[in-house]
């Protein structure tokens, strides 16, 4: 080409032109980029904006649905109207799920009668499902949301999430996570606007809390509660008020055995302790605390009363507890700490205890193991610790699992190990069967004094196959063949094979 000639379209390379057209070419598809972007934003902003719309509200209708359960039996949430309705979403491989698996099957053993009771498994083989059912022992029923188009359709974003449906088929409470099952006793009230227990149960009043028990050597139960001591003879079916204590709080219940040693009923709750035997009914003490009363004493089955306070500071005991024998006896009294007395229930006076468990420490369930009252144990919501010198030093227990998250708030001696079956514990060193009952359930554990100070321990041996729910009081007899667990509402549940199967008591107050 001669110099200075153009190519072919009459523009140079190099041309202004070339480089605008370039430009606007870019322009162009970042705006169509941009417009598409927009577009895909505005469409997700619909649906997330439809979907919120049509996710379940609380105070709104659930949405209907129809699921199968395994044995394909389809069910119908419009044919659960006049029922109080509980849907639990969950899956196998999620932790909190299994967490909470054991309240879940609790509650519903307790008042399946009174809820539609469903857990959602969620996109599971059924395979799964009924291996992780087998494993955990559930026997509620379970729905199988296969496409997960229920789940969806309840917004659901984690597991495990719970709907509470009243009984007009309107959403009530949306729980994320895991619940205990006070949780769901208090969500049920929520829903169903009244008391899930509107009568109360056995020894407990509506709006009352039981605080302690204890059993005596003819087998009789004595439940201290908010609102009165009350007495059961047969087993706990049965419960009538104890005179001169009605609509008193009493916060300590405990047996002693006969003023002459024998071995005696005993046991006790939060606070007390003692042997089981074979005492007649009339015979043995009877020892009761309260804050409007102080500490007193019946010798002929809570007919009549004396003061057996002398010597403690304020009428706010927390807890009483007693050696094996009944002879060396401690409270607990709320702010002042721990007292001892010698003499049984006799006529003397409480000594304080110089000890370093601060005062002011929660405490829920004390025991002494031994009749010289050197080895005590304190379970406490701050832990649970022993003592080797009658109180005047503490350690923390060394706790192994499932012990270590079970905050244990009760205890009672459900007597010696191998080394001394049904003895006093000689010296106290061990091994020790003590029944524990915490937030969770109720386990049996093994206390072992060690081989010098500092050495105790605190093993659990079993997790009992008791309700998973909170106990506030555990008592035994019999030689620890007899144990009794009782809930703040007033439950009562007992084994009479050292825990290996229990039962719920269905008691009622006498009129």
């Amino acid at each position: 080409m001669a110099s200075g000639a153009r190519p072919e379209d009459g523009r140079r390379p190099d041309s202004p032109g070339s480089a605008s057209a370039a430009a606007r070419r870019r322009r162009w598809v970042a705006l169509a980029a941009v417009l598409v972007l927009a577009a895909a934003f505005a469409a997700g902003v619909r649906h997330m904006q439809q979907a919120v719309a049509n996710r379940p509200q609380v105070g709104r209708p659930a949405p209907e649905f129809t699921l199968s359960r395994l044995d394909g039996e389809p069910v119908r949430l419009a044919d659960l109207r006049g029922r109080v309705v509980l849907l639990n979403f969950w899956a196998s491989w999620c932790p909190p799920c299994r967490e909470e698996t054991p309240a879940l099957q609790a509650f519903y053993e307790r008042y399946g009668d009174r809820v539609a009771y469903y857990g959602i498994n969620v996109a599971e083989p059924v395979d799964t499902v009924r291996r992780f059912l087998t494993e955990f022992g559930v026997t509620y029923p379970v729905l199988l949301d296969r496409e997960r188009e229920v789940t969806r359709r309840y917004g659901v974003t984690a597991f495990p999430e719970t709907w509470w449906i009243d009984r007009d088929g309107v959403a009530r409470v949306h729980w994320v996570g895991p619940m205990t099952f006070e949780d769901m006793q208090r969500l049920y009230e929520q829903t169903a606007g009244e008391p899930i227990d509107p009568e109360g149960n056995g020894p407990v009043a509506p709006g009352e809390r039981l605080l302690d028990m204890a059993v005596d050597g003819a087998g009789r139960a004595w439940a201290a509660t908010s609102g009165g001591l009350w007495r059961s003879d047969d087993g706990g079916a049965t419960w009538r008020p104890v005179a001169g204590l009605q609509g008193a709080e009493v916060t300590a219940v405990l047996w002693l055995p006969p003023a002459s040693g024998s071995a005696a009923g005993g046991g006790g709750g939060a606070g007390s302790g003692g042997p089981g035997g074979n005492a007649e009914p009339g015979r043995g003490r009877l020892l009761v605390a309260g804050p409007s009363f102080g500490l007193r004493v019946s010798e002929d089955g809570g007919r009549t009363w004396r003061e057996a306070g002398e010597g403690l500071p304020a009428p706010d005991v927390m807890a009483i507890a007693a050696s094996p024998s009944g002879r060396v006896l401690y409270a607990w009294v709320a702010g002042d700490g721990l007292y001892r007395r010698d003499d049984g229930a006799g006529t003397g006076r409480w000594q304080q205890v110089s000890g370093d468990l601060g005062p002011s420490l929660e405490r829920a369930g004390l025991l002494v193991l031994d009749d010289e009252g050197r080895y005590l144990l304190a379970a406490t919501r701050g832990g649970l610790f022993y003592s080797e010198d009658g109180g005047r030093t503490w350690r923390e227990a060394g706790l192994e699992e499932p012990l270590l998250d079970a905050v244990p708030v009760a205890a009672t001696q459900a007597g010696a190990g191998a080394a001394g079956e049904g003895d006093a514990v000689a010296g106290a060193r061990g091994p020790v069967t003590v029944l524990l009952g915490g937030q969770e359930g109720l386990w049996r554990a093994t206390w072992t004094a060690g081989d010098g100070a500092g050495s105790a321990r605190v093993e659990a041996a079993a997790r009992l196959p008791a309700p998973a729910r909170a106990w506030a009081a555990v008592a035994s007899a019999s030689g620890g063949r007899y144990w009794l667990a009782a809930a703040p509402n007033g439950d009562l549940v007992r084994s009479t094979d050292g825990g290996a199967r229990w039962e719920y008591v269905r008691g009622r107050r006498a009129p």
